[in-house]
């Protein structure tokens, strides 16, 4: 515990950042008739966030991945959620 605490000491932060992300669980509608649950979220290189979204075709459930740019609208539960990183280096 000793070791973690002297490493902890000599690191510097560089910067923080933070994403606005569509909150897992949030409805979107991908097309007119057609409307998703968000059920996983992915952060790639460069912040660029991804969306995994399902929905029911008759008995078949679907899903498929999706930027926020092709949602057509945003629906029930929290719209936005903010995450944040501290990236940091030795000194």
């Amino acid at each position: 515990m000793k070791d973690k605490a002297n490493i902890m000491k000599n690191k510097v932060q560089l910067f923080e950042s933070f994403l606005d992300v569509h909150s897992v669980g949030t409805t979107v509608a991908l097309l007119e008739s057609l409307d998703a649950k968000i059920v996983t979220i992915a952060i790639h290189e460069d912040n660029f966030v991804t969306y995994e979204c399902a929905w029911w075709s008759g008995e078949s459930r679907t899903k498929d991945w999706f930027s926020a740019s092709d949602f057509i609208s945003i629906g029930e539960k929290a719209a936005v959620t903010k995450i944040g990183f501290k990236r940091c280096s030795d000194e």
